[in-house]
């Protein structure tokens, strides 16, 4: 592991200065006038004046850090979130990214195990698309998202090009808008700074033929413009399950003009390309209930062309403006796509079943407008969020169709009764060789069976008041224009639930 860095003095620090020296100045004019009527006094040439000593030091470039404490934030990175953490009435838990990094957690899904109170599951219902998170023990699969913006699209969610990840427990509407009744997980990215340059770079090996690069870069050009540059490459064999593989590459990009001390414009990209190259279903349960047991020794059955793809691209702007000390606006506009695909082959009693695949394509607008404004009213400070947004999401969805071109090895059982198949062993129980051309198969895209398209508006309110105990007092208003899907029963569910089928 490498890191490096050329650190130049914080912003915070070079206004600092140019402040000190200007109130100094002022401060000697008098004095001055003084010295001149009172030359007889003046010290002797060449006598030694007091030592001044001025240490800086680089600042965390994550602004929501709680200064010497790397495992603690002091402020929320959602702008609805007026005051520190410690003064917010809510239970919300914060991974910094210092934590994330000592833990060496790679994924979302890393880093919310170790968290109390959220449970995973992979795969359940026939969902291929990323993993479904539980918060409190209710559903927060479309509850995720990213700088505050909801995440779409069912995907890998890598940790290369995340700062912070915020999770609030509880119902949390008013803040995160529709479903969240066990809370939202709010992973916030990793943003360009005009403090100092740095770079950092991590490589680590491993056993398993486990390789994983990562880069994190800042530059600041001029005192108005910065570049954050992250970048990941990872690549590893599945523990013991060879030769199924895992392969990661993204690109986050960060661009921040500061046009005045009022106006500051940001525009990120963020890219990701992961690939599980012939992924592995794992065993199956042998023996008769309540005895039964995993099975051992179960061969890496997949077939040679099974594939599970994530590929996801987004753009976010972000505009922050101040029309008066108390007065702000903060806008978020995000476009982004999502095309996920798995094609897998299972097996259950020693056979090959006949797989498991789906696609789903996931277009995606977001837009968030917050107005804050910090007044005193009734001899109480108010700290009022009016907010706007707009989503428009689109969803499309099909199968995939198996084709095997081997002849069947035997005869397995299944629900309509015995048909021909494909054993992973021969009759005399010694391993097929080359399991992965056992079936010859080979998948083919079908048409789509779900079409779903859904708008929605809200209009919110929310204001933290208080003295030195601090409340929180919000209303959302939505209104779903359009949603729609292919079958009767798919559309009853997206206009129940607002969220695609699977």
């Amino acid at each position: 592991m490498t890191s490096a860095s050329r650190s130049l003095r914080p912003s915070s620090l070079r206004l600092a200065t140019q402040v000190a020296a200007r109130l100094s100045a002022a401060a000697l004019l008098p004095l001055a006038a003084h010295a001149q009527q009172a030359g007889a006094n003046a010290p002797a040439a060449g006598a030694a004046l007091p030592t001044v000593t001025v240490q800086e030091e680089a600042i965390d470039p994550n602004p929501n850090a709680e200064v010497g404490a790397p495992y603690k934030a002091r402020t929320s990175a959602d702008v609805r979130h007026t005051k520190p953490l410690a003064e917010t009435p809510a239970t919300i838990s914060v991974v910094t990214k210092s934590a994330i990094d000592d833990s060496g957690a790679t994924d979302l899904k890393q880093i919310l195990t170790a968290q109390p109170g959220i449970t995973l599951g992979t795969g359940e219902n026939g969902n291929m698309f990323g993993d479904t998170y539980f918060i409190r023990g209710q559903a927060a699969k479309s509850d995720v998202f990213v700088d505050g913006l909801r995440d779409t699209g069912m995907t890998t969610r890598e940790s290369f090009a995340i700062e912070q990840v915020e999770i609030s427990k509880g119902p949390d509407s008013s803040f995160a808008g529709r479903g969240t009744a066990g809370g939202a997980i709010n992973a916030i990215t990793k943003q360009a700074t005009l403090d100092y340059d740095f770079t950092r770079l991590n490589l680590g090996l491993g056993s398993g033929r486990y390789r994983r690069a990562t880069g994190d870069a800042n530059r600041v050009f001029t005192d108005r413009f910065a570049l954050r540059v992250n970048a990941l490459y990872g690549n590893e064999d599945v523990p013991a399950r060879a030769p199924s593989a895992r392969e990661r590459k993204g690109l986050a990009l960060s661009g921040l003009w500061q046009a005045n001390d009022d106006l500051s414009v940001t525009l990120d990209y963020y890219g990701l390309r992961a690939g599980d190259k012939r992924p592995d279903l794992g065993g199956w349960l042998t023996g008769a209930v309540p005895n039964r047991v995993p099975a051992a020794h179960v061969p890496v059955y997949a077939q040679a062309d099974d594939f599970l793809q994530s590929d996801v691209d987004t753009v976010t702007g972000r505009i922050k403006y101040r029309f008066a000390p108390d007065l702000h606006l903060t806008s978020l506009t995000r476009y982004g796509t999502s095309r996920n695909a798995y094609a897998m082959t299972g097996a259950n009693n020693n056979a090959l079943d006949t797989g498991h695949s789906r696609w789903q394509d996931v277009d995606y607008f977001d837009h968030q407008d917050n107005l804050r404004w910090d007044t005193v009213l009734g001899g109480m400070d108010h700290a009022f969020i009016f907010g706007f947004e707009y989503t428009d999401h689109k969803v499309r969805q099909g199968t995939y169709q198996a084709s095997d071109a081997n002849p069947t090895n035997c005869t397995v059982s299944s629900r309509n009764g015995p048909r021909p198949g494909y054993c992973l062993t021969g009759p005399d129980g010694s391993p097929i060789a080359d399991l992965g051309h056992l079936a010859g198969r080979s998948w083919s895209r079908l048409g789509r069976n779900l079409d779903w398209h859904a708008k929605t508006t809200s209009l919110y309110a929310m204001d933290g008041h208080g003295g030195h105990r601090r409340t929180l007092d919000g209303v959302r208003r939505r209104a779903r224009r359009r949603a729609q899907a292919v079958h009767p029963e798919l559309r009853q569910h997206g206009r129940e639930r607002g969220q695609p089928h699977g």
